[in-house]
């Protein structure tokens, strides 16, 4: 088990007309954020901030403590018409990073077999995920149709998964080569602004986002392996969260009035 840790911010950093730019620690970087590959703690703690899927899980949503519910997303509504078929109504209006605005060509193609049959090493996530699927149609301009080889009783929760990041068909046909986009474009509230490999990523808020805008200006994720640096620097305020912090530091981190676990 390992925690995450944040430094106590002020009042000021939490307002609208002053959003804070915040910098978090983490062992490490993911070598791509392909969401189809990378499904580590290490890269989804960043693509989650990149991407949206169509349905998502709200863990807060279960008062009575059954677990997480499924609410809309990137889809405004998903309904079953037989056992095997899954139709979806996507929300209008939505933007991808690029200024485009998203379609049920972005959806279908997302979970598309000419996207999901590249390299083993890249793609085999997503084929393990959605190998049930016979066909994905856009089956209007905001309207996408899943048919599947067998019926499938968790397929919802399988488009709310880490493998289902919907990506903008356009820009990934566009810079796909061997390795797959670097870092295709997303919906999500926050977007790539600066990538140093093996040292940090930036994000920067995307004002534009469907759910409102984000409630930070950027994030920063640098890498800093040493548990013992993540922990002091965070102390000293050169970092506002770190990661992955073992619980034998418990007592000691209790310690720093500046500290939360």
């Amino acid at each position: 088990v390992a925690f995450g840790l944040t430094a106590v911010l002020g009042a000021s950093a939490a307002t609208a007309s002053d959003r804070p730019d915040i910098v978090v620690a983490v062992p490490d970087l993911p070598p791509t954020l392909e969401p189809a590959k990378e499904l580590s703690n290490i890269g989804t703690r960043i693509t989650y901030d990149i991407f949206d899927t169509v349905i998502r899980r709200d863990f807060l949503s279960a008062e009575d403590g059954s677990g997480s519910q499924l609410v809309p997303a990137l889809a405004e509504s998903w309904e079953w018409t037989d056992d095997r078929t899954l139709a979806l109504k996507l929300r209008e209006g939505v933007k991808f990073h690029n200024g485009e605005t998203m379609t049920a060509e972005d959806v279908a193609f997302t979970f598309s077999a000419e996207r999901l049959s590249g390299p083993e090493a890249i793609m085999a996530n997503g084929r393990g995920y959605f190998g049930n699927i016979e066909s994905v149609e856009a089956t209007g301009p905001l309207e996408v149709t899943f048919t599947l080889k067998v019926p499938d009783a968790i397929f919802e929760q399988r488009l709310a998964s880490w493998t289902a990041w919907v990506v903008n068909k356009s820009d990934w046909l566009k810079n796909a080569g061997d390795s797959y986009p670097q870092f295709p474009v997303g919906t999500g509230p926050f977007m790539l602004d600066e990538y140093k490999p093996d040292q940090s990523i930036r994000l920067v808020a995307f004002d534009d986002y469907f759910g409102g805008k984000p409630k930070a200006a950027s994030l920063t994720f640098v890498k800093v392996p040493e548990e013992a640096a993540r922990i002091a620097g965070l102390v000293a305020g050169d970092f506002d969260i770190v990661t992955t912090i073992g619980p034998d530091q418990i007592a000691q981190i209790d310690s720093y009035d500046n500290v939360e676990a």
